[in-house]
């Protein structure tokens, strides 16, 4: 998108000042040249992917914080963007503790058996 476009997207937003409320979509749009819409598109499909291996639920926030610089009406916009993708079970072992603080595959009092290679 050039600064053009933005610019003429972001004049599209504000048509009609107080009296139309601000098009959020066409404002993310043009936040940041598109970086953000970008970013939220590609952590949505990495996110679709991941419940659909999963076959469990995850999310995805987008915060925006406005925050004022000055009595002129300036104010700093910022964003945050978290995604909790659902994760596979992973496998636990089983262990026995040796008394020395380490973790054995087999009880210490356990004689291991020998075997000979095949006959």
């Amino acid at each position: 998108m050039t600064e053009q476009q933005g610019a003429q997207q972001g004049a599209a937003t504000r048509q009609g000042g107080k009296d139309k409320p601000l098009d959020f979509a066409a404002w993310l749009a043009q936040y940041r040249r598109g970086s953000l819409a970008a970013e939220l598109s590609d952590k949505m499909a990495d996110l679709l992917l991941a419940v659909e291996e999963t076959g469990k639920k995850g999310s995805i926030s987008l915060t925006i914080t406005v925050d004022p610089k000055s009595n002129d009406g300036i104010v700093e916009v910022s964003n945050a963007v978290a995604v909790k993708k659902p994760q596979l079970p992973r496998p636990a072992g089983h262990y026995w503790l040796d008394g020395d603080g380490g973790l054995a595959d087999s009880p210490k009092d356990q004689t291991a058996l020998e075997f000979g290679g095949a006959r």
